[in-house]
């Protein structure tokens, strides 16, 4: 490839008229290298005193070939003259066109800078000597005329139940999913299997037997152990182990062929690939009892929750397994719930369980919550007493047990809470129905069903509407971001955010699929992918395409889309960077252009006057947006009437090769 100057007429100019040539600037990189200006420099690469020296993105050097000081004097004389003939013509900068194979393939503006400072009466043994060194007003090279990739055409994808997405926005619809409500997903310790427990049968596009618990791996779903005969509410690996423990209304496990007695509780182990039970003085699980949650205590006791009734206990029991027998809540120490009176049951159903290993109340401290809707606990003979308060209470796993609630401002207990996660910076946040305020600590009004507690004080989330609720609250680390589902239409007060929502620590956010028509129920997180569990169907027109880009600087497109039709967001699966669109609908022979240049992002219509970034979703990637060496696989979320659809780009470069 050649590299030429251009004159003022953009006119190729024959440098050896002036004893020159451009050669690669050695010794300094070619990715964000250091740039000479006013400086001569050794064939070596090594620099004099008194250089100044700017960290800029590209450079090359214009050199003298002689070791005849006269013919030094003279190339650079030339090259001044060269140089002012371009201040005069308005301050027009210097050119340079990159030929490859022939064909001009681009130019790059540079401004020049003269070389000084070195003895230059005796350059003898010097085989070249700097004349100007240059930084480019652009930092890459770039193809003289524009390519334009056309991008596949939309086709309906289905998400039944489950949809699973690896980074901001590359969605799976796993096989087709399953056919009815998934209530509860985790991850495999290593994350190759996604557990899903709810109230299915069948799974995958072939509806294969899958009781209500299955996996989905190698892109394929399987049933556990045979299944169970009714409905999973919660399912989770006991720590260390592959033991998958699950709760909910089922009767028995492997029901169409050994048929194992679990009443509402069991595990599977699948280093033995069998089921195993739970029993306590000859009972086997909790029989006429539905369990929603559950966890294990730092003694490895499991705390189980829900609508349950057996002996002197209710809604919440807690399973001592070394003992293989059923114990109270708490003992009822001096101060904690219960005063001295040892705490057996609560008045009210038992939504959630979780252990929380080190929150803003008690640092260091491990502590399981338990969370429902009652607002009293009750004695071993079950004599209730009311605490003002509802919805959650505190076991300390060092013996103690503390009470906190909400109510509302006449001092009545009407709410739930079903989700509770822990927040990295050691808060805790709460997920319910709850329009009401906080009590036994510092009390705060109107928690609309998100609520985060520091240790001292709830904060309002703002999630959801009157008789809305959110059923789970999941912290993704990829994307340092809470999750909430549920029930609810809006979230901090925007009505385009209904059912799944994501705060990024200042607002909340839609996902990038819409799931406005489902109920959302349940998230798992393993590296950069979430799996959401839901009630309901999603249809979404996805298109999927690949932009092979040659260049080795990052290349910024142009983006046409043409209407009518619904754009919801455009992603390059590869960067993992993703423009999304809320409610952006375009008219029939609208044309949308997203012109992610450097030099001026914008969003334009041919039909609405101004910036048409108000329609873009607060966190998305436009300042970033780019393609990178290589196939960048594009993944677009819009309907199937949009008529124009492509990338329009130049493939630019950071460095010039081969040169002699």
């Amino acid at each position: 490839m050649t590299f030429y100057f251009l004159d003022t007429s953009d006119t190729p100019i024959d440098l050896a008229d002036y004893n020159l040539k451009i050669v690669k600037h050695t010794g300094l990189g070619e990715v964000d290298p250091v740039i000479v200006k006013s400086s001569f420099a050794n064939v070596d690469g090594s620099y004099y005193e008194g250089q100044y020296v700017s960290e800029r993105t590209f450079t090359f050097k214009l050199v003298s070939r002689t070791d005849d000081p006269d013919e030094y004097h003279t190339a650079r004389k030339n090259f001044g003259n060269l140089v002012k003939r371009y201040r005069q013509s308005e301050d027009l900068p210097l050119k340079v066109r990159h030929v490859a194979d022939g064909t001009a393939t681009g130019t790059i503006e540079l401004s020049a800078y003269f070389a000084g400072g070195m003895g230059l009466d005796e350059p003898k043994g010097y085989k070249e000597f700097i004349i100007a060194a240059f930084e480019s007003v652009k930092p890459w090279w770039e193809d003289a005329t524009e390519g334009t990739t056309n991008l596949n055409a939309s086709i309906l994808t289905t998400f039944n139940n489950i949809a699973k997405r690896t980074g901001k926005a590359g969605w799976d619809y796993l096989d087709g999913g399953v056919n009815d409500t998934v209530d509860y997903i985790t991850h495999s310790s290593d994350g190759s299997t996604i557990l899903a427990g709810g109230r299915y049968t069948t799974a995958g596009t072939a509806s294969t037997t899958a009781r209500r618990v299955a996996g989905f791996s190698n892109s394929a779903w399987s049933e556990v152990g045979g299944g169970v005969d009714d409905n999973v509410y919660e399912i989770k690996f006991k720590p260390g182990t592959n033991q998958l423990w699950l709760c909910g209304a089922c009767g028995t496990a492997d029901p169409s062929s050994s048929a194992i007695e679990i009443n509402s509780v069991a595990y599977y182990d699948f280093d033995t690939t069998a089921w195993g039970t739970i029993s306590h003085s000859g009972t086997v699980g909790f029989p006429s009892s539905v369990l929603q949650s559950f966890d294990w205590d730092s003694d490895e006791n499991v705390i189980f929750g829900g609508d349950v009734t057996i002996g002197d206990f209710h809604n919440a029991v807690v399973y001592d397994v070394n003992g293989g027998t059923l114990t109270y809540l708490t003992e009822g120490k001096a101060g904690d719930i219960g005063d001295g009176t040892a705490v057996y049951g609560l008045d009210n159903h038992v939504y959630k369980v979780k252990r929380i290993d080190n929150d803003d109340y008690t640092p260091g401290v491990a502590r399981t919550y338990v969370t429902g809707a009652f607002d009293s606990w009750e004695d071993q003979a079950g004599t209730s007493s009311t605490a003002n308060y509802t919805s959650f209470f505190i076991w300390r796993d060092y013996g103690h047990t503390f009470a906190r609630g909400f109510k509302n401002s006449a001092g009545v207990a009407t709410c739930t809470i079903y989700a509770i996660e822990e927040h990295p910076n050691g808060d805790v946040w709460f997920g319910g129905n709850q329009d009401n305020e906080a009590t036994g600590t510092v009390g705060i009004k109107d928690l609309y069903r998100v609520a985060a507690f520091d240790g001292t004080r709830f904060q309002n989330m703002n999630v959801g509407d009157t008789d809305e609720a959110v059923y789970d609250i999941v912290y993704d680390p990829y994307s340092k971001e809470m999750i909430a589902l549920g029930t609810f239409t809006e979230a901090g007060d925007d009505t385009n955010i209904q059912k799944v929502a994501r705060h990024n620590g200042s607002v909340w956010l839609p996902e990038s699929l819409d799931f406005s028509g489902v109920t959302g129920r349940s998230a798992s997180t393993y590296g950069n992918e979430v799996v959401y569990g839901f009630s309901g169907t999603i249809n979404a027109y996805i298109s999927e395409s690949t932009i092979n880009y040659t260049g080795s600087a990052p290349g910024y497109p142009r983006i046409e889309l043409s209407g009518p039709g619904t754009v919801n967001y455009i992603y390059n699966h590869t960067t993992d960077e993703l423009i999304q669109f809320n409610n952006l609908v375009l008219y029939d022979e609208e044309l949308l252009t997203i012109d992610l240049d450097e030099s001026a992002k914008r969003v334009t219509s041919s039909f609405r006057s101004g910036n048409m970034e108000r329609f873009l979703v607060d966190n998305g990637d436009i300042d970033t947006f780019h393609l990178t060496n290589g196939d960048n696989v594009i993944i677009c979320n819009m309907g199937t009437a949009i008529s124009t659809k492509r990338f329009v780009f130049k493939n630019r470069y950071t460095s010039i090769d081969d040169i002699y």
